[in-house]
């Protein structure tokens, strides 16, 4: 029995560009440091310094950590001191201005909805990235704000997807086997591929030769599916 749903967030909850809104999201963090750092240095530091530490084991050390500490090696700057400035402008800006646009897919807040009312456990399995204040601006444009989460992937998290100590994580902060959970996403690499052996999936995005992705479909034959196996 499916106990938990993991389920992606770009692509497959928000009809939104997934790596369009991270490059617009280092633009905005560039222009808050503006005054500190050149802005395309900044955006240097994290392609060439951060983002290949995050992909790399960092047990114990959160992904916001190695982000910052990554940025701050390559400019040669405190990492706390750009980490803090940079919080304090999120808490202040709208986050609605990056990268504005982005929907719900369909069937989305349908299933969740019913995840709940089934009881099941509900994570927000996106790429673990982004401080919570900004996942939480892209929950809202998919309307799903309002859903209670069990757990929601952020910077805080110390492994990214697709690493399986990333999905252990999840598992482990909800109590979970693999077994009992059921992984949702559009991206096959990430989201479905490397999952913890036993654990189910459900594949939404685009199919193409030579994939086998295995169950897959649309999360609204996700909603009928599970209607099917609880009511």
């Amino acid at each position: 029995m499916v106990k938990a749903l993991l389920i992606d967030l770009d692509g497959t909850l928000l009809d939104l560009d997934g790596d369009a809104f991270l490059e617009s999201y280092i633009d905005a963090v560039a222009g808050y440091l503006a005054p500190v750092v050149d802005p395309e240095r900044f955006s240097q530091a994290v392609w060439a310094g951060s983002i290949p530490m995050m992909t790399r084991p960092h047990p114990l050390r959160s992904n916001g950590r190695v982000l910052w500490e990554g940025v701050g090696e390559y400019l040669g700057l405190p990492p706390a001191t750009l980490e803090e400035r940079v919080k304090r402008r999120l808490a202040d800006e709208d986050l609605a201005a990056i990268y504005p646009g982005g929907e719900a897919v369909a069937g989305a807040r349908e299933l969740l909805l019913l995840g709940a009312r089934f009881e099941i456990k509900l994570a927000l399995a996106t790429m673990p990235i982004y401080p919570e204040a900004v996942v939480r601006e892209r929950l809202r444009r998919a309307a799903l704000a309002d859903i209670p989460w069990d757990f929601i992937a952020t910077e805080e998290m110390d492994a990214v997807k697709p690493e399986a100590a990333y999905w252990e994580a999840i598992m482990d902060a909800l109590h979970v086997a693999p077994d009992e959970c059921l992984v949702v996403g559009d991206d096959y690499f990430r989201d479905i591929r490397q999952v913890p052996t036993g654990t189910h999936t459900f594949y939404v995005g685009p199919l193409h030769p030579g994939l086998d992705p295995g169950p897959a479909g649309t999360l609204t034959d996700l909603v009928g599916w599970l209607r099917r196996h609880r009511d």
